[in-house]
């Protein structure tokens, strides 16, 4: 009887953002989109040379950023489907709600592309200017129903508890929201303050960390099996897949590292060597 293959992952990264949210340390900018067609050619390029070394065939993929789904559909497509694959791979995108189309999502599914990641943060405005975020809480419900309309398999919403100001009635109204749309999957993450972000210089908007671990025991929140909650930096570790949490094992390329990710099981990064841009760059 022959050994089963052991797991290997893909972590594809894509540092691309409309706007760079307060509190992200990853290695994300919102002032290159000018670069975005060559990047994503080196990506497959890459994704090329270490098929052409013996790369094993993935379990599971993941495209994080920055903001994957912020990139043209095909191109990102066309990197996705140059990773050899097992015929059940998991592969998942992470997509900012203002950016998710039926359109777009269409390219993912005949990518492959069978999970999609919505980072949703919060279902209340003020709650979402505190984090710097920018999108509606409309458009969550809108990105959900493009994702079922367009018979992708499955979803998992990203949360953050414990941004100022968030009361508690605010995390209930978001989880009360959230739960509604019926995802497969929740991943709740305390908001952590990294080192050289607005959020980092802003000490008026730091984490309260009286209501934090309240907002973690909430009692609205579902099973385990739904529900993956962490108390980790929510800008560096990406929990692993196969028991169906958000993204493939490892670290995230932050700004603060030329990435060597913390393998748990074997896994590649695609367009992980990332440093910190100096105060200088305009390229």
């Amino acid at each position: 009887m022959t050994s089963p293959r052991p797991e290997f992952g893909v972590y594809i990264h894509v540092p691309f953002c409309s706007r760079r949210c307060d509190y992200c340390a990853f290695a994300t900018w919102d002032d290159k989109a000018g670069q975005i067609d060559g990047y994503m050619a080196a990506l497959f390029a890459e994704v090329q040379r270490a098929t052409e070394v013996g790369m094993p065939v993935a379990s599971t993929v993941f495209v994080g950023g920055g903001t994957p789904s912020l990139v043209p559909g095909e191109l990102l497509a066309t990197v996705i489907a140059a990773v050899p694959k097992t015929p059940d791979a998991e592969v998942t995108v992470e997509c900012n709600p203002d950016n998710v189309t039926e359109s777009l999502l269409r390219t993912y599914r005949e990518a492959g592309v069978n999970r999609i990641s919505l980072g949703v943060q919060s279902m209340v405005p003020h709650v979402l200017a505190a984090l710097g975020r920018e999108h509606d809480p409309d458009n969550v419900v809108a990105a959900v129903e493009a994702i079922n309309s367009v018979g992708i398999p499955t979803f998992n919403l990203d949360l953050i508890y414990g941004a100022h100001g968030e009361t508690l009635d605010d995390w209930r109204s978001t989880l009360r929201s959230a739960l509604a749309l019926k995802p497969p999957h929740v991943s709740a993450y305390a908001l952590t303050v990294e080192a050289g972000t607005p959020l980092a210089d802003d000490e008026a908007r730091h984490p309260d960390d009286d209501i934090r671990p309240t907002s973690i025991r909430s009692p609205m929140l579902p099973s385990r099996q739904q529900v993956s909650a962490t108390t980790r930096s929510r800008t560096g570790h990406v929990p692993a897949t196969r028991a169906g949490t958000t993204g493939c094992t490892g670290r995230r390329p932050t700004t603060a590292d030329s990435v060597v990710p913390r393998i748990r099981t074997p896994q590649v990064v695609v367009g992980g060597t990332c440093v910190r841009p100096s105060a200088t760059s305009t390229s």
